[in-house]
């Protein structure tokens, strides 16, 4: 593993090996990371939680943007379906439980949130950005497209996000069979 550290306006790379069963209170690079939980008052708790969903959208909408370029930044994105959102949500309920807080659940419910509304506004068919893109056509072309001709289109556009949502889901389980 890379990791490359900013020391003062000065970038320093570092190899590290990862081990596989580091000693208690070590992670696999040999330092184990902490974090902590600051309580805001509530306007500048909203203001942070805004810049926070500004965050998320943008490092989402910049994801999207690699994986659609096939950038190599995009290789470390993990797609996953619906169980390996499952994993993701009892590992935030399991933390929300261990600090009794709800922040680990809402954390994730925000970012899902965002994800699902940034990927819904590509312009793919069955997703509301096709319908977009679709509506721009039609201004620019100043023709409707005929309704069974759109309607054929979202629909294929549904069958390919199913078989999407149908291969991750597969790629998941053999995960947790593996």
């Amino acid at each position: 593993m890379t990791l490359t550290l900013d020391r003062g306006g000065n970038e320093v790379t570092l190899a590290i090996a990862l081990r596989s069963d580091p000693p208690p209170g070590q992670g696999p690079a040999g330092f184990d990371t902490q974090g902590e939980l600051v309580s805001y008052p509530l306007p500048l708790a909203v203001r942070r939680a805004g810049e926070t969903i500004a965050t998320m959208a943008g490092a989402t909408a910049k994801t999207i943007a690699d994986l659609l370029r096939g950038s190599p930044d995009a290789v470390s994105v993990q797609l996953v379906g619906p169980l390996g959102l499952k994993q993701y949500s009892d590992r935030a309920l399991a933390n929300a439980v261990d600090w009794g807080l709800a922040y680990p659940v809402l954390y994730l419910g925000a970012w899902l949130a965002t994800a699902v509304g940034l990927v819904n506004l590509l312009p793919l068919p069955a997703l509301d950005g096709g319908r977009i893109a679709l509506a721009l056509v039609e201004v620019v072309t100043r023709r409707r497209m005929p309704p069974h001709l759109e309607r054929r289109l979202h629909a294929g556009g549904m069958v390919v996000l199913l078989l999407l949502l149908l291969v991750l889901t597969v790629r998941d389980v053999a995960a947790r069979l593996i």
